[in-house]
Order: structure tokens, then sequence, then C-alpha cells
């Protein structure tokens, strides 16, 4: 089985933090001051310094897995006079999607998002549908319960990466004969902080997860 994988880094941008093709800008270094007077102070984002990694020991797919992004953003949220409760957390969302399996003269299978693809939408949720619409409910959100007299500060932070399965014979195809010859993906996503006022629980939307 041949081994090969044409990955294009997903580009993400993250508040102050510029990430495309696989390159991290900072754009300031500053704390910014947002709406409500939530403060971030501090903004970081990487990529795991590794290959992807190509695993070929099934006889019916071909899987492999990238390397993780990660992100992390210290925020200090002003004292809360009224009994709400705010929660403060990751949100992603894909906002351009290109993933074509090539089965040589066969033809391709590929992953679509219509209403991205025909521009009827600038980007669908990355949630998992369950955490709609943080991107996690763990180290991804705060929840700060008012009222408060002082200042809370805290850090949120995320992980993200990719791995599929792809078959080694065409799709359709009743044949289990390996005809899979390249792969190409190109995923952009825009991944946000976000505050949400007086949030108990979400209610669950299902949405592709990339």
């Amino acid at each position: 089985m041949p081994g090969f994988l044409w990955d294009c880094w997903p580009s993400l941008e993250i508040t102050a933090v510029l990430c495309a093709m696989g390159c991290i800008q900072s754009i300031g270094g500053k704390a910014r001051v947002f709406r409500e007077g939530i403060t971030v102070i501090d903004v970081k984002a990487s990529i795991d310094p590794i290959p992807t990694s190509i695993d070929e020991s099934s006889s019916v797919v071909l899987r492999y897995r990238t390397p993780h992004f990660r992100a992390s953003a210290q925020v200090v949220m002003p004292p809360i006079p009224k009994k709400e409760t705010w929660i403060v957390g990751w949100i992603q969302a894909c906002s351009h999607m290109e993933f074509y399996n090539q089965y040589g003269e066969q033809g391709m299978s590929s992953w679509e998002l219509p209403d991205l693809q025909e521009g009827k939408i600038e980007a669908i949720s990355d949630s998992d549908g369950v955490n709609y619409p943080w991107y996690g409910n763990t180290t991804e959100t705060c929840t700060i319960v008012g009222p408060t007299k002082r200042d809370s500060r805290f850090v949120i932070s995320m992980n993200d990466n990719f791995y599929p399965s792809v078959t080694w014979a065409v799709p359709v195809s009743e044949s289990n004969v390996a005809k899979l010859t390249d792969i190409y993906r190109d995923q952009s996503f825009t991944g946000r902080w976000a505050s949400a006022p007086g949030c108990v629980s979400p209610s669950p939307r299902t949405s592709p997860r990339s």
C-alpha cells in the first residue's frame, strides 16, 4: 500500500493571534479590554513540532493524525454585581473546507459542507453538538457565579487535531482492491474566546466536527 499524505496546515485566527499555514504570528502583546470590561491579558498559540503520523496497518482504511494545535488565554473578569452566571470559553468554527481523496482514474470522494461551499454562511460551528456553542466543557470554559466582589482571574485553553480514516478502496465499490492515490486537505478555522451572561446549559445542537 502506498505511503503518502498531502496535508495542508489549517489556518486559525484567535482574537490576538493569527495562525496561517502552520505559522503563528502574534498581533499584539498588550492586554485587550472587551465587552462588559472583560480583559484578555495573555493569549498563546502553538502547533506541536511533530510530523503528521500515518497508520497503514489496516487493510481497509488509512488513518493519519495531525499535530495538535494548542491555544490558551488568561482572562480577567471584573466583579459581577448581580446574581448572574457567566460562562467564558473558546468557540471554534470552520470557515474553509477542502478534503478530497483521489482514487486514480476511478474518481474521488470528498467531505463537504454545502452551505459553506456555496457561500451561504461564513463559518460553521466546530462544536461536538453536546457542548454547543463551546468547543468543550473542561479546560475550554470557565463559569463565574455572581455576585462577586473581586476580579476573577482564570485561564481557558483548548487543543485540536485531525484524525480521519480514509478507505483504501473506492467507497462505493464492492471491490476491496486499494485504489487510493492521493489525499488533499485544506481547512481554515476561526477560534475566539466568548462570554455569555445568564447561561445555565446551552441547548445541544448537531454540527459537523472536523
